[in-house]
């Protein structure tokens, strides 16, 4: 689901995804929004994206 929703195949808001650019892993990382408790740090989106951003290059891709 996140990569549709990263490549617009999937009509999400994506306001709360900000690219970042890095010098550690691969090119395609968004921040991972602030998450002041440990459900909505669960939630799709934070969790997602750390998860996201910690798989090489070759599987975001």
């Amino acid at each position: 689901m996140m990569y549709r929703i990263a490549n617009g195949l999937l009509e999400v808001p994506i306001s709360n995804l900000t690219a970042i650019s890095s010098t550690r892993g691969h090119g395609l990382q968004y921040l991972v929004p602030f998450a002041r408790t440990q459900c909505y740090q669960r939630s799709f989106f934070p969790d997602t994206i750390l998860l996201r951003n910690s798989l090489p290059q070759s599987a975001v891709s």
